[in-house]
């Protein structure tokens, strides 16, 4: 690899599937990339290729650890009751059913093909010969047996929205396995690439308590567990037993956990580490730096802006659109992501690919409209809004005086009271008693959980339970529908009536920057946690 400055722009956009994708955006610097059309698929997706064939030993070379930080220790190390940022650390170990590439196309991994029957409501799984890390077999069973785990209600999974659609598992053989749905659903399929198709050996997990489970997890992916030492790194160890014997090149995988992204450049630039994401900030420092690679990606996510629908005087749409006309979203680019992103104006952004407008622009900085938005509604004086509480606590701070500085100048002054993350998440999303709330979106893989997550009348965090006539009706739809452009269409329907209802301000989505050194080969960077190609990564040394 030449040494030097090489960007290379990951693109999300739309290719061969189904299901839909949030992310993130390009430069402010650039002009919106118009979206490439939707492919015509009219059916559900079908295993048109196999796992990729052994490579030539002489093209990519085995062995060495590749060293990467992350900026926080993972909460849970097994697949009930994960996170979404917990991915990054279990996707080596488990693998998935079905990955889903940084182009969306539906990839064949631990399910090495697929059919669906009747109409699309049976999946027909054929699972690849693996061996689970404690030697058992990868089997039906295993896969039923975790897919039934996270459906069972007494388990509290945070994954069990995901297969509400799915009726029954039925077991083929023992390489064979049958997910029955109760009608046709295009989200269901490519969320197997997500912590639900991430599958535990059954043995292990009937040996021992899920508590003990998570200290030990055992897979059937490419990379063993070894160690997790809290707040200091995890290694992982190569297995080659899993999806193919030819992966993976890598003797091992040691994720450091490094909190301050500055420590992180510092041990990049130490050469003791060979990977991180940069801060939006950093981005500058390294561009063209000698034997440096950066790729960049668009991010699955995007940062809002919300208000409680059920308190006065946000009750009232006319404020919230106030508010979104106060908000100057280049300034927000521009300033706290040093351009590493795009202003938006709805949920559907550029790693939506096919469904992303990039000319959709409604309720933008208008601060005469804002004024008089807000004396209709008999606030010409302005008011008070708090308290307004945020994620990211210290490291936040800039984006909070940010708004505080934009809406001031329509009259709303904002009553910022900063807490732990955690706490302010809850307070609002959950015990919705906050009149405020600053924070992000993002670690999903399909457009439809995160809308239906946030704006679905029934949704955990709706906050206020706020019904918006028509809005179920079409996110419903669109999961009906195989069709990208019919899904495209119906998300599009949806997108307008959130933001005509003002359920939420968003303000912007970034693109996040992989560093790697030269020796780093064939990372196929993807922002979205738990869809790394770690598998395919090779060391030039």
């Amino acid at each position: 690899m030449t040494s030097g400055k090489l960007i290379k722009s990951v693109g999300l956009l739309g290719a061969t599937l189904l299901v839909l994708l949030v992310g993130a955006c390009g430069s402010s610097d650039e002009a919106p990339i118009a979206p490439k059309p939707a492919p015509k698929a009219t059916a559900a997706p079908q295993a048109t290729s196999t796992p990729a064939p052994t490579v030539d030993p002489e093209a990519k070379k085995y062995g060495g650890v590749l060293r990467y930080a992350f900026g926080s220790t993972p909460g849970r190390m097994e697949p009930i009751l994960a996170k979404a940022v917990d991915k990054e650390f279990m996707q080596p170990i488990y693998g998935v059913l079905v990955r889903v590439s940084p182009e969306y196309a539906q990839e064949p991994q631990l399910a090495k093909s697929w059919e669906f029957t009747s109409g699309g409501t049976e999946i027909v799984l054929n699972l690849a010969d693996a061996t689970f890390h404690d030697g058992s077999s990868f089997n039906a069973q295993a896969v039923k047996s975790a897919l039934d785990a996270i459906k069972d209600p007494d388990n509290s999974s945070l994954s069990a929205s995901v297969l509400k659609p799915l009726k029954r598992i039925d077991i083929i053989d023992a390489k064979t396995i049958k997910l029955v749905l109760e009608k046709p659903d295009a989200v269901l399929f490519p969320n197997l690439g997500d912590v639900p198709g991430m599958i535990p050996s059954r043995e292990a997990m009937r040996t021992t308590t899920l508590d003990a489970f998570n200290l030990n997890p055992v897979g059937a992916g490419c990379f063993k567990f070894k160690e997790l030492i809290s707040d200091s790194s995890m290694k992982l160890e190569r297995w080659d037993k899993c999806f193919d014997p030819a992966r993976p090149y890598l003797d091992g995988l040691t994720i450091r956990i490094i909190n301050d992204q500055a420590v992180q450049l510092a041990n990049f630039r130490s050469g003791d580490i060979d990977a991180f994401r940069l801060a939006a900030d950093q981005v500058s420092l390294l561009e063209g730096a000698e034997g440096t690679t950066l790729q960049k990606a668009d991010q699955p996510s995007f940062s809002y802006f919300a208000v409680h629908r059920n308190m006065e005087p946000t009750d009232d749409v006319r404020v919230r659109k106030a508010i979104s006309h106060a908000i100057d979203r280049e300034a927000m680019v521009a300033g706290i992501l040093d351009g590493e992103g795009v202003p938006i104006y709805g949920p559907i952004v550029p790693a939506h690919g096919w469904a992303w407008d990039p000319t959709y622009k409604k309720y933008e900085y208008n601060v005469a409209k804002a004024k008089a938005l807000l004396a209709d509604a008999g606030l010409a004086d302005g008011f008070t809004l708090g308290p307004t509480v945020w994620y990211g606590e210290q490291a936040a701070l800039p984006r909070m005086n940010a708004y505080a500085d934009m809406l001031s100048k329509v009259g709303i002054k904002l009553d910022l009271l900063m807490m732990k993350s955690r706490e302010s998440s809850k307070g609002y999303q959950v015990n919705g008693k906050y009149a405020a709330y600053s924070s992000g979106l993002s670690g999903s893989t399909d457009i439809d959980r995160m809308l239906s997550n946030h704006f679905y009348s029934t949704a955990r965090r709706n906050v206020g339970k706020t019904v918006t006539p028509g809005l179920d009706e079409v996110l419903d739809k669109a999961r009906g529908t195989f069709d990208l452009a019919e899904r495209a269409k119906w998300y599009k329907q949806a997108q307008d009536l959130i933001v005509e209802n003002m359920l939420e301000i968003f303000v912007y989505a970034q693109k996040l920057s992989l560093a790697t050194n030269d020796s780093v080969q064939d990372w196929e960077f993807f922002p979205e946690e738990g869809g790394q190609n770690y598998f395919e990564i090779w060391l030039e040394k």
